[in-house]
């Protein structure tokens, strides 16, 4: 008698079901328990993103043990929650439990104070994330600038950072920090130094911003207007997204000064920061102005309108974004986008915004939203 059909699928296959698996965690628990073939692969998406309860002394104490392999795994490790790391046990348990987790290419920080913590502290929760690709600081409070300089400058594989921080004090300029090693592709700069006292954002200059094709940063005031020029003549005409903040006490004099667009051939998607003021007709020029000395190739353009009204929305420029839109330099926009923020009366709103719009639906622009955020 013939030996009957073997029903198992070649390991190939079994292993690129699980793949198309990796989002169904329900799933992957459960292939995990099913043999050791399939283990490895269901660990690796199960732990791929960890968030580390730094409160949480089991979890961190099972961080820490030998017997924790899973560690090799966590390709994300999020520090998230209310929390102050200020005293020495809970500094020495979190560093204990984060030593030997190499694998990590993603950091994110958001909601902690690390006011209290001393440089060497801060140094050695660093040590094992020397090569992270990511990074990013969301609603950190730090000691100073220079704190946060000499944190990010550990970092010396960086591609991809966000900063959204909080100082204790503010130390005059110039920032005494080495210069960073970094190669920045994408950084997003957020801070209540406005006014760049602290001489951060002319840290982030002197590094290679070579490789650098996506800027979030603001908001900014006519005193920040050569540090953002700097960081456009420094990105070797590479940036291709820009999203901006600017006061609305720029002028269209001030931008004409101090930025320069010519550098920025390739920009080709551009996010304005629109803030409407209570009082005051046709606010929002600072944007406007900015509008008219982008380049030609430009194919996406969001507006995001601060305005809690009807009314206030109507105190917008329309007539002048018209005309700023009007030129031949936006001959390549296919894509406009306005996002209204708004607490009252959406849907009146979406309509004033999809009235003053309709005239660009008919220069060709292939794509008009609005949403009210």
């Amino acid at each position: 008698m013939e030996r009957s059909y073997d029903p198992k699928l070649p390991v190939e296959v079994q292993l690129c079901v699980l793949d198309n698996l990796q989002d169904d965690m329900h799933a992957m628990n459960a292939c995990a328990l099913v043999c050791r073939t399939w283990l490895p692969t269901a660990r690796r998406a199960i732990f791929a993103e960890v968030e580390l309860p730094v409160h949480d002394r089991l979890f961190i104490d099972l961080l820490a043990s030998p017997l924790a392999t899973f560690k090799t795994c966590i390709r994300t490790l999020s520090l998230i929650g209310n929390y102050t790391l200020c005293s020495s046990d809970a500094s020495r348990r979190l560093v204990t439990a984060l030593d030997g987790i190499s694998s990590i290419r993603t950091l994110k920080l958001a909601h902690s104070d690390l006011a209290g913590l001393e440089n060497d502290i801060l140094r050695s929760i660093c040590t094992p994330f020397y090569n992270i690709g990511t990074l990013n600081l969301d609603f950190v409070k730090f000691t100073s600038s220079l704190t946060l300089a000499r944190f990010i400058g550990h970092f010396s594989g960086l591609r991809h950072l966000r900063v959204r921080v909080f100082f204790m004090e503010l130390p005059p300029q110039p920032l005494d920090a080495p210069c960073p090693l970094f190669q920045l592709e994408s950084l997003t700069y957020t801070t209540q130094d406005y006014d760049d006292r602290c001489g951060l954002m002319a840290w982030f200059t002197i590094s290679d911003l070579s490789r650098l094709e996506r800027l979030d940063i603001g908001p900014i005031p006519r005193a920040s207007l050569l540090c953002l020029s700097k960081f456009l003549r420094a990105s070797n005409g590479g940036l291709r997204r820009l999203a901006i903040r600017l006061f609305d006490t720029v002028t269209a004099d001030d931008i004409a000064d101090c930025l320069d667009f010519a550098g920025v051939p390739l920009l080709q998607s551009l996010q304005v920061f629109v803030s409407l003021r209570k009082s005051g007709e046709n606010r929002g020029s600072s944007a406007l102005a900015l509008l008219s000395c982008i380049g030609s190739r430009l194919s996406q353009l969001t507006l995001i309108v601060s305005a809690s009204s009807p009314l206030e929305l109507n105190r917008m420029d329309w007539v002048a974004l018209n005309a700023a839109l009007a030129g031949w330099q936006y001959r390549a926009l296919r894509d406009l986008h306005v996002d209204v923020a708004c607490f009252r009366d959406p849907q009146t709103i979406a309509s004033t915004v999809r009235d003053q719009m309709g005239v660009f639906a008919k220069r060709g622009i292939l794509r008009v939203e609005v949403k009210v955020l």
